[in-house]
């Protein structure tokens, strides 16, 4: 294109009377798209229209070329006389760079819609070209109302009016000062905030209120000493001290049934924690005591002050909101001071004087949510006042109980509500501190299933494992109802048996005196009388007991297939599939809770030693199956506690290790890790005393594969010996007491791992190289 060349922009003017503005702005070839859906304006421009690939486009910067030089309104534009796109004014030039700008703006966005209307333009005095805006002054779809209505002129033809002279525009109305800022994105940085960068770096303080959050989050009493050690971990300074003494008083105040809890990890923090130094101008040391009770005083006196903010809200809603919020923190927090005088970190004085302030009004009745308090509080630490040391505060407490039972019989000023909490505080008293229900309040798994056995009239799980077996003898006669309903006369005669109902007709044998075929009846029954017991039932053995091995050969005919099923049940014996199911929810059980006095009553409620073999091999399929190294240590360290605490044998174990050495190069190619997670397992009943080093040969001497995978488990075991031994020493006092020698089962096998390394020079490149003997 030639510097000289004058180029013109403006639209083609015809002699159709078609609006020649009406697709300008909507982006070059607009029309085209429309040319099946309507017959294309009659502009008078022969030339034919392009296709749809060959349209031309301007983009912002392309525009911004022609902003210099071509600056003045064209002819044909001003001889037209058409005010909705013609605007004078005396500052052409300012004006016309003004527009050209706007142009440029609307053609490169994609929603032109949403452009916010032009900026006023000054007095009119020159003609200068307007803004081509999607919808034109004239008709202007977001004054009127009607976007279709808008729409649809822009893509009708319309005919122009005829003037005798240009008329000025009316201005378009302003646009806000600020724009429009529904769409504007809010940055971090605007509003005092970081933006999360993936791998950003993250400082000590936010990490440290992170994790603190997590074991609160987490903490219940289950976990309660596992995330108690993550806890004083982390506090290292007096401001994380303050920070997890706002969290832990936000989670006790918003938590009611958690209370009792955190009241316990106040005062085990208490106990645990230093002081620190004390801050600049003050030679007070910083105490958690100090702070949390200091918290605790700052909500009580503040509390007032929230009502009041609470009852300036003019919103009815909001006000409630704030008044129910409010309520729920002043509860929240007297009885969390409550708890802590339970705890001996309140005195006496500090309880007695919170429910004078709530209840002290100089003759007027308190309001309704520091009743509710003080009762809350009594209802806490009621009992524990009553048995205080001090005179003054069992006087102090009888007074209070005096202005409640008082305030409790004005029926004038105090709603039925209050009047039936402070009638549940005197009846509590009277019952000498023995709530009608039951306090809800977090409990361990234990504790739950204990209870529901006791509403299922069971016997405690853990009693009945501390019970000791019967021998097989007593255990039969207790399952042979006739041996319980048999009782002895004075003179060591048997009573007649009495039973139900008479033996049925058939070959089936029911248990008792019903025998398993038709005959005579020789004994009793309810309904018939007197009856004839079958043959089985009449040989029944004599209820002396008589040792198992003592017995004679010739044993009364067995029960049926029915009756036989009927004992096995009664006997509490399980089938394999559900000794199956009940081993692996066990151990998954404990991956979550971590509780192992309960997975070690859960495994003596099986009462089946045979299956004990395979409860270990299936403990250690799980922990080949885990994903985090976090459960598989938790899993291998109860597996050695069932070990040491005598619940599985040490043959148990090797009978579960050997299914895993016959295969263990094929496991090893399913599970990379199964070599180091088996030798880690035996490296810990090693070190713990259970097994020996001599379980090794046993279990690697045999197998049928190369030697790496031998050495691998090997290495375990020994690393794990020599960890827990504190070094090389005790790892070779640990294989000399075992007599071991690492060439017995270590070395390479000609035929199958030519290639491998001498056990003295593996030795040595493993580093154990005078801690195992050859």
């Amino acid at each position: 294109m030639a510097d000289t060349e004058d180029i013109f922009l403006g639209p083609r003017i015809g002699t159709g009377g078609a609006n020649p503005f009406a697709q300008f702005g909507k982006g070059a070839g607009f029309g085209i798209k429309l040319k099946k859906a309507a017959a294309p304006a009659t502009t008078g421009d022969d030339t034919a229209p392009k296709k749809a690939g060959k349209v031309i486009k301007y983009n912002k910067d392309f525009l911004l070329e022609f902003l210099e030089r071509y600056n003045k309104c064209p002819v044909e534009l001003h001889s037209l006389g058409m005010p909705e796109i013609v605007v004078s004014g005396d500052t052409e030039r300012d004006q016309h760079l003004e527009v050209l700008l706007k142009v440029a703006e609307e053609v490169s966005e994609q929603d032109w819609r949403r452009a916010a209307p032009a900026t006023p333009a000054p007095a009119p005095a020159a003609p200068v070209v307007a803004a081509p805006k999607p919808a034109v002054a004239a008709a202007n779809p977001a004054r009127d109302g009607s976007w279709d209505k808008g729409k649809q002129e822009n893509q009708t033809p319309a005919q122009p009016k005829p003037q005798a002279a240009p008329q000025p525009a009316q201005a378009p109305q302003a646009a806000p000062a600020g724009g429009d800022q529904s769409g504007k994105i809010v940055k971090a940085a605007d509003v005092g905030l970081q933006a999360y960068r993936p791998g950003g770096q993250v400082s000590s303080e936010d990490k440290a209120l992170r994790t603190m959050k997590g074991v609160l989050n987490k903490l219940t009493p289950e976990k309660f000493e596992r995330l108690l050690q993550q806890l004083l971990e982390v506090i290292t300074t007096a401001e994380f001290l303050k920070q997890t003494i706002a969290l832990v008083f936000e989670n006790a105040v918003e938590q009611p049934t958690f209370c009792a809890m955190y009241a316990d990890l106040c005062l085990r923090l208490s106990k645990e924690l230093p002081s620190f130094p004390p801050p600049a101008g003050s030679d007070k040391l910083v105490t958690f005591r100090q702070i949390l009770l200091n918290t605790c005083q700052d909500e009580f006196e503040g509390t007032e002050a929230a009502r009041e903010a609470a009852s300036k809200c003019t919103d009815l809603n909001e006000r409630e909101q704030a008044e129910r919020a409010v309520k729920k923190r002043t509860l929240g927090n007297v009885r969390l001071i409550s708890e802590l005088y339970k705890q001996d970190m309140v005195k006496d004085w500090i309880m007695t004087t919170c429910m004078e302030d709530l209840l002290s009004f100089k003759g007027r009745v308190p309001p309704e949510h520091n009743i509710e308090a003080a009762c809350e509080m009594i209802t806490t630490a009621g009992m524990r006042l009553t048995k205080s040391d001090r005179p003054e505060t069992k006087k102090k407490l009888e007074e209070v109980l005096k202005s409640l039972e008082k305030i409790g019989s004005d029926f004038k000023n105090v709603s039925a509500r209050i009047r039936f909490v402070i009638k549940d505080v005197l009846d509590l008293k009277k019952s000498n501190w023995v709530p009608r229900r039951e306090v809800f309040t977090a409990k361990k798994l234990d504790e739950v299933r204990a209870q529901a056995e006791a509403e299922l009239g069971m016997i405690s799980s853990t009693i009945a494992s501390a019970l000791p077996t019967l021998p097989a003898s007593q255990q039969r006669q207790i399952d042979d109802l006739s041996g319980l309903m048999a009782p002895l006369r004075p003179g060591g005669v048997a009573e007649p048996e009495w039973g139900l109902f008479p033996p049925l007709r058939g070959n089936t044998a029911m248990p008792g005196s019903m025998g398993s075929s038709a005959g005579s009846i020789t004994g009793k029954s309810a309904l018939t009388g007197e009856y004839q017991a079958a043959v089985a039932a009449a040989a029944a053995p004599a209820p002396t007991p008589v040792p198992a091995a003592a017995q004679p050969a010739a044993t009364p005919a067995a029960p049926s297939t029915q009756g036989a099923g009927t004992k096995a049940a009664a006997g509490g014996k399980l089938s394999e599939e559900e000794l199956k199911r009940k081993s692996e929810n066990l151990f998954n059980e404990y991956v979550s809770t971590l509780d192992k006095k309960e997975a070690v009553t859960c495994v003596r409620e099986l009462q089946s030693p045979a299956w004990l073999p395979k409860l270990v091999e299936i403990g250690l399929e799980i922990v080949l199956n885990c994903t985090r190294d976090k459960d598989q240590e938790a899993l291998l360290s109860l597996l050695v506690h069932l070990l040491t605490q005598g619940v599985v044998s040490s043959s148990d174990v090797i009978t579960a290790l050997a299914v895993y050495a016959d295969q263990l190069e094929d496991i090893s190619m399913d599970y990379p890790k199964a070599t180091q997670q088996l030798g880690q397992y035996v490296g810990m009943c090693v070190a713990a005393g259970a097994l020996s080093l001599d379980v090794l040969p046993k279990l690697l001497g045999s197998g049928d594969y190369g030697v790496d995978v031998k050495r691998d488990l090997a290495l375990a075991a020994f690393s794990a010996v020599q960890t827990a031994k504190g070094g090389a020493a005790g790892l070779l006092e640990a294989c000399t007491a075992a007599s071991l020698q690492a060439s017995s089962f270590l070395t390479a096998d000609a035929s199958l791992d030519s290639e491998a390394q001498s056990v003295e020079a593996w030795l040595e490149s493993v580093g154990l190289k005078g801690a195992v003997p050859l």
